[in-house]
């Protein structure tokens, strides 16, 4: 019986190390492809849908 749970801690142990292992694992970002867009009235937009500016000859002078 003290073989069979000394033998289930080192398993569970041993389970638990290689599961904290495996989340300190850290892989670096990769950068996007920055895309810029035109929206409507020739708006830049980040996102699609969303404007972030406007050069439109009215509103610059």
């Amino acid at each position: 019986m003290r073989i069979t749970s000394s033998f289930v801690s080192a398993v569970l142990f041993a389970a638990l190390g290689f599961s904290l292992q495996a989340q300190t694992t850290i892989e670096p970002a990769k950068p996007i492809q920055p895309k810029t867009q035109t929206g409507k009235l020739n708006a830049i937009t980040d996102v699609p849908g969303i404007e972030v500016g406007n050069f439109e000859q009215r509103f610059t002078g």
